[in-house]
């Protein structure tokens, strides 16, 4: 029969060897730059702007196998997938013009994620912005037996002038009485606030002096791309 103290000794020194032996290391976390949104404009002929967006991949230690995924492959990455390691690697994400091109006019907010293999590894997400523009020639049809009632681009009416909207500075046209309202808000009209206001003025500011909804998203669009060209 063994001693008790001896068979106590071993197992010491077999939990002491498994102490102080070392432990596998393990990989840093992956890491993706830039981490601002991007914005992808797709005009009516076709044309991307920018073509192609630009990622960093990298790890903080250790290495890491990641694959490039996007919501309905709406963009593809170069290389798709491969090693994260402490020194970045560059990806290029291109639109998948297949894809893009079936979407009607609109601002899709999508997601591009990095998944890495591993137990434990979070996912790494980057938000991406699709405007489709739509169709100016459209948009003025849309312009002239909708809103010319109450708007023009040359000259203040019942509204301000729009000729010169997209990229102004909200309640800022000279000579026209806006609401305090629009003037608080202050933002500059581009494609999302364009959107937001034509889709519903009272909503996005409370108070303004527009109550006309432009509910189809399709003539959000064509409207919003007909102002971006009479503006400089």
């Amino acid at each position: 029969m063994k001693h008790p103290i001896a068979t106590f000794c071993v197992l010491a020194a077999i939990f002491a060897a498994c102490t102080l032996s070392p432990v596998a290391a393990q990989a840093g976390d992956l890491l993706v730059k830039p981490r601002n949104p991007k914005t992808i404009y797709r005009a009516q002929d076709g044309v991307y702007e920018p073509r192609k967006l630009k990622y960093r991949v990298s790890t903080t230690a250790g290495k890491r196998t990641w694959v490039l995924r996007s919501r309905k492959t709406m963009f593809t990455g170069t290389p798709p997938s491969g090693k994260a390691r402490k020194r970045a690697k560059r990806v290029v994400v291109t639109p998948n013009d297949a894809r893009i091109g079936a979407l009607a006019p609109g601002i899709y907010d999508l997601r591009l994620v990095w998944r890495a293999k591993g137990r434990g590894n979070k996912r790494v997400k980057r938000n991406v912005s699709l405007v489709v523009e739509g169709d100016a020639a459209a948009g003025l049809s849309y312009f002239t037996n909708s809103c010319s009632g109450c708007h023009d681009i040359g000259v203040n009416k019942n509204g301000p002038r729009l000729g010169g909207v997209y990229g102004r500075k909200a309640g800022t046209v000279p000579g026209f009485s806006y609401s305090d309202a629009l003037v608080a808000y202050g933002e500059v009209w581009e494609e999302r606030t364009l959107n937001a206001w034509l889709k519903n003025p009272q909503k996005l500011v409370p108070g303004a002096n527009m109550y006309v909804l432009v509910t189809d998203p399709v003539d959000r669009m064509n409207l919003i791309a007909y102002l971006k060209s009479v503006s400089p």
